[in-house]
C-alpha cells in the first residue's frame, strides 16, 4: 500500500491459470485504493495514475509473489507516452521481474500502437489485448493481432448471452490466437462450467473467480503464488 495525495493505492492481483499444470502462470496487477468512509478497498474512479506510482506499488507485489510473471495495464494515454514507456522498461530492466506483460483495451491509431510495439518488444516485454470479443469491436482488434503476443477473452462481460453464444465466441477468438502462435487467456472463469468449457476447446491458460478474485498479494494462498 502506498499513498498518494491523501489516497492509500494497492495492488491487488489475481493469478491467470494453467489448467493443465494446476499451476499460476501470470499475476495481473489490478489498482484498487482505499476508501475510508466505507472502510474497504474499491475500484478507482480514473485508472490514469502517475507510472512511478504503478512501479513502486509493483516492487511492492513481487516481494509477496513466488512466480514473477506480471501483467500490468495502462491506459491508452499511457500506452501512447514514450515517456511511460521508457519508465517500465527501466523498471522491466532492473526489477526481479521475469516476464512483464502490458494490457491495453484500445489504441487511437495503427500507426502509434506500431512505434509503440516497437518499443515495447525491443526490451522483451510482452503485450496483450484485453476484452477482445467484448469490449473491444472485432474491426478494432484485428489490424492489431499480428503484433501482440496475447489476447483475453473476457467472458464476464458477455453474460446475458446463451451459453451457446458464449462458446462460439470465445472459440472464434481462440483459433484467431491459434492462428497467429498468440497466447491466450480465457477470463472470466467463475465454475466447473466454464473449465469443462475451455478443456472442451484446447484452452489452458483461465483466469477468473473459480481460481481467486483479486486479492491483496499477502493474502494470496501459498497454492496461487
Amino acid at each position: 500500500m502506498i499513498s498518494y495525495e491523501g489516497t492509500e493505492y494497492a495492488y491487488f492481483t489475481q493469478p491467470i491459470v494453467d489448467i493443465s499444470k494446476n499451476k499460476t502462470v501470470v499475476h495481473e496487477l489490478l489498482l484498487r485504493i482505499f476508501d475510508k468512509k466505507e472502510g474497504r478497498w474499491k475500484l478507482p474512479a480514473s485508472f490514469q495514475v502517475p507510472v512511478g506510482l504503478q512501479i513502486d506499488l509493483a516492487n511492492e507485489v513481487l516481494e509477496n509473489l513466488n512466480s514473477k510473471n506480471i501483467s500490468i495495464n495502462l491506459t491508452q494515454k499511457q500506452f501512447e507516452d514514450e515517456v511511460v514507456c521508457d519508465k517500465i522498461t527501466d523498471f522491466y530492466q532492473k526489477s526481479a521481474v521475469n516476464n512483464l506483460t502490458i494490457e491495453m483495451v484500445k489504441v487511437s491509431s495503427y500507426a502509434i500502437f506500431k512505434r509503440m510495439q516497437e518499443k515495447y518488444h525491443k526490451e522483451g516485454i510482452i503485450l496483450g489485448i484485453d476484452d477482445v470479443g467484448s469490449d473491444n469491436k472485432l474491426q478494432d482488434v484485428m489490424p492489431l493481432l499480428d503484433d501482440v503476443d496475447t489476447i483475453k477473452f473476457a467472458s464476464q462481460n458477455i453474460r446475458h448471452l446463451s451459453q451457446i453464444k458464449v462458446l462460439k465466441q470465445l472459440n472464434y477468438w481462440f483459433e484467431q490466437a491459434e492462428k497467429r502462435h498468440l497466447l491466450f487467456t480465457f477470463e472470466g472463469v467463475e465454475g466447473l462450467k466454464d473449465i469443462r468449457m475451455a478443456k472442451k476447446l484446447g484452452i489452458t491458460r483461465c483466469q477468473g473467480y473459480f481460481f481467486s478474485k483479486p486479492i491483496l498479494p499477502a493474502d494470496l494462498p501459498d497454492s496461487l503464488r
